[in-house]
Formats: C-alpha cells, sequence, structure tokens
C-alpha cells in the first residue's frame, strides 16, 4: 500500500510539472493560424507580405532580427514587446496599439543597407541610447514616421538618432522630456523631412550635423517650457547641414532656431523665440511668407562660444568670427516681429566685419537700421502713417540716410513697416508702410 501511495504521488507531481511547463509555453504571436511561443522564431519564420500579430506580452534578449530580404509587418494588438530590441534588416511596419520598449541601449535599430522602417502606431520607448536608431555602413537605410508616440527613455538618451538615413516624419509624436535629451539627431549624409506630426525636445528638438539635409514643410518642432533651442545645427569648422523651411510651427523657449553655422532657406513657416532666429556664419535667405518672432525681453549683446544668448530681437545675425564664416546673408521677404526689442539686430564681436546691405523686403515692428538696406537712401516723405523711401541705383554713395521717426497714427499696437523693393532700370523704389497687428 505505501509503494502505491508513494507512485501515485510521483504521479501526481509529473502531471503537475508538466502542466506548469505546458503553462510556460505561451503562444506570443502567430502569423495567419501558425502559432509561435517566442518573437524571435515568428520573425525567421516570416515572408514577404507577411503579418505577425502579437498574442501576448513578448519577453525578448539580446538583439532581434528582422529578416533581410522580406518586408513584413509587426501587429501589436495591444501588447508590449520588452527586454531586448529588433534589428531590422529588411522592411518592418510597426501598427497596432501597443508598446515596444528597449531592455537595454535602443528599442529599434534599422541596421541593414536598404532596411526600411514604418511606424504607423504604438508607442516605442527608448533606454540609454535611442528608441530607434539608424546607424549603419551607407545613407541607404530609410525611417518613417506616420503615427504612434516615440519618446527617449532616460537622461542623456535621445529619441529619433538619424545617422545614415533617409528618414520622414509626416504625423505622430517625437518626444523627449527627460534631462539632457533630444529629440532627433540628424548627422553624417542623412536627409529629413518633416511634415506633419509633433516633435518637442528638452533640450534640441532637432539637431542636424555634419552635411546632413533637412526639410521642414509642416509639423510642430518645439522644446522645453523653460530651455533649449527648437532647430539648431553645429558651428564646428566644416560643419555645413542644408536647412531649408517652407511650412510648420518651431517654438523654442531660449531660441526658435538657432544657426551658428549651415546653408539655411527659409521661404515659410513660423519661428519663435525669446529670440526668433539666432544666425553666426554659412548663409542665410528668408524670403515669402517666413514669420520670424521674437518674444523674449531685451538682453544686451552677450557673445557666446558655445551657443547663444538671447537679445529679444526677431531676427539676430552676429558677425562673431565663427570658423565658417558669414558668406552671404539677404532677406527679400517675411514679417519680423518682435514683442520688446529689434525685428532685425546685427552685432559684431571684436574685430570682425558688420554684415551690411541685405534687406530688400519684408514686414518690420521696428525700422531696420539703414546699414541693412542693400542700396542708398535719397528721401523720405511720410503721409497719413505710410512711409515712402526712395533709393537709388548704380554707385550712388552720396546720399546720406534719412533720420526715420514713428509714423502718426491713431492706430493702437505694434507697427508693422513693410519694405518692398520695386526695382526697374532706374533703381529701386521702397515703400515702407504701418501696419496694424493682427
Amino acid at each position: 500500500m505505501k509503494k502505491l501511495l508513494a507512485l501515485a504521488l510521483v504521479l501526481v507531481l509529473a502531471l503537475s510539472l508538466t502542466a506548469v511547463s505546458l503553462a510556460d509555453e505561451v503562444v506570443v504571436a502567430k502569423i495567419g493560424d501558425t502559432e509561435y511561443t517566442a518573437l524571435a522564431d515568428a520573425f525567421t519564420a516570416a515572408q514577404d507580405g507577411d503579418t505577425i500579430v502579437l498574442q501576448h506580452n513578448a519577453e525578448i534578449s539580446g538583439y532581434v532580427s528582422t529578416p533581410a530580404n522580406a518586408s513584413v509587418t509587426l501587429d501589436l494588438n495591444g501588447f508590449a514587446v520588452t527586454g531586448g530590441a529588433l534589428d531590422v534588416y529588411g522592411g518592418l511596419t510597426v501598427t497596432g496599439e501597443g508598446s515596444i520598449t528597449a531592455g537595454a541601449k535602443h528599442a529599434i535599430w534599422v541596421n541593414g543597407a536598404g532596411a526600411e522602417l514604418t511606424v504607423k502606431s504604438g508607442t516605442i520607448t527608448g533606454g540609454t541610447g535611442y528608441a530607434i536608431v539608424a546607424n549603419n555602413d551607407d545613407s541607404t537605410a530609410k525611417i518613417n514616421i506616420e503615427g504612434g508616440l516615440i519618446q527617449a527613455g532616460a537622461e542623456g538618451s535621445g529619441t529619433l538618432g538619424l545617422f545614415t538615413c533617409q528618414a520622414t516624419i509626416s504625423g505622430g509624436t517625437i518626444l523627449s522630456e527627460v534631462d539632457n535629451t533630444n529629440a532627433i539627431d540628424l548627422e553624417g549624409d542623412s536627409t529629413l523631412t518633416v511634415s506633419g506630426g509633433e516633435i518637442k525636445g528638452h533640450d534640441w528638438g532637432i539637431a542636424a550635423f555634419g552635411t546632413a539635409q533637412l526639410t521642414i514643410t509642416g509639423g510642430t518642432i518645439t522644446t522645453a517650457d523653460d530651455e533649449g533651442y527648437a532647430v539648431t545645427t553645429n558651428g564646428n569648422a566644416g560643419q555645413s547641414a542644408t536647412v531649408t523651411i517652407s511650412g510648420g510651427t518651431i517654438r523654442g523657449a531660449e531660441l526658435g532656431a538657432y544657426a551658428p553655422s549651415g546653408k539655411w532657406t527659409i521661404t515659410g513657416g513660423t519661428i519663435e523665440g525669446a529670440t526668433g532666429l539666432y544666425f553666426k556664419s554659412n548663409s542665410l535667405h528668408i524670403s515669402g511668407n517666413a514669420t520670424i518672432v521674437g518674444n523674449g525681453e531685451a538682453r544686451d549683446y552677450d557673445y557666446n562660444g558655445n551657443g547663444a544668448n538671447y537679445t529679444g530681437d526677431a531676427l539676430v545675425i552676429d558677425s562673431c568670427g565663427y570658423p565658417n564664416g558669414i558668406s552671404d546673408v539677404s532677406i527679400t521677404g517675411g514679417t519680423f516681429r518682435s514683442a520688446n526689442a529689434k525685428a532685425v539686430a546685427c552685432y559684431t564681436y571684436q574685430q570682425n566685419t558688420p554684415v551690411t546691405k541685405f534687406i530688400s523686403g519684408g514686414i518690420f515692428t521696428s525700422i531696420p537700421d539703414s546699414t541693412y538696406l542693400v542700396t542708398y537712401a535719397h528721401n523720405l516723405s511720410r503721409s497719413d502713417g505710410t512711409y515712402t523711401v526712395s533709393f537709388g541705383g548704380g554707385d550712388d554713395a552720396s546720399a546720406a540716410a534719412p533720420a526715420i521717426t514713428s509714423p502718426k497714427t491713431a492706430d493702437p499696437g505694434v507697427a508693422l513697416y513693410a519694405v518692398l523693393a520695386l526695382t526697374g532700370a532706374t533703381g529701386a523704389a521702397w515703400m515702407g508702410s504701418k501696419r496694424k497687428e493682427i
């Protein structure tokens, strides 16, 4: 009897262990009707066009690679992927509600030549590195952000690290709220086009370094409420990123945009900060419907060799001897508004050459200094708050710029002065008119 009882106990124990073992074999993903107990196995089996649908939270370790010669979809389906990183070698599209969280450094690494990641929804959170990073041997990798929430995970990390890739952002939220983080680092030969979505960085919204190309046609780019530059380049020698802005809203707590170097072309959109745009070297061209706004208190110019101190001006041009030099500056249109300081201000550090004769059009809340205008002023007339300033052409340097006084007006608010260049055979006719701020 004792032997039978002992045998029965052994059988019961064995059955219970088997049950526990079976319970551990949870189905975490499916491709069609095929079930997988490990997400890595599902990616290994996936063929071009397949959709992997999560059935349970998936814990992964190390790097889980996507198939190199296939484009697949990962439907998060309300579940979470944690514990490692996805390594994209082919095409991967992330859809569905749910999350991917880095186990250590990055959550998703776009690693293969020609690899392509598209994020349509879900929450992706980085670790000590980036939420999403592209860093391979060439710039053929692609990242497309169409929706979802992508966020930094640790102090000193980042959200998107775009080092060698072609990237687009048309929707979603790119967020870095922890200290010492940027929403997007754009470097190398990478390109980024922002047409929509929300980008918010704690320190910087978008930082474009090296020979990167940044194009902004829409969307919103901001920083933390008390510090930061919404868009910035790098001022080191040889740094010459290309920044083209034709739309969108760019708003920084300190500077809307900081241009220590690079080739900047601005034809639209709104750039706003305590100083809206602060330029130091390379080239700057502003035209069209661009709006530059300085909303900070008026402060004296104070040279900063590792950044910029805001002055309250809408646009600052700082001739301070930065390594790449100032090659070309022009303003042919746009609106420049400052709440407490100048619409446009040029400053010179030490013995550097001041920038002159670069404005030929635009609307300003303060009349630009006469040295900023592109030719020689001959006369000034005023009638009912309207300025008309005529400029002669050719090399007539004898005409002195007249003193410009405030127009007579009964309108409250800020005066906007429009400068319009009408070039003809005999020179350029300038007109300045007072407009009520809307």
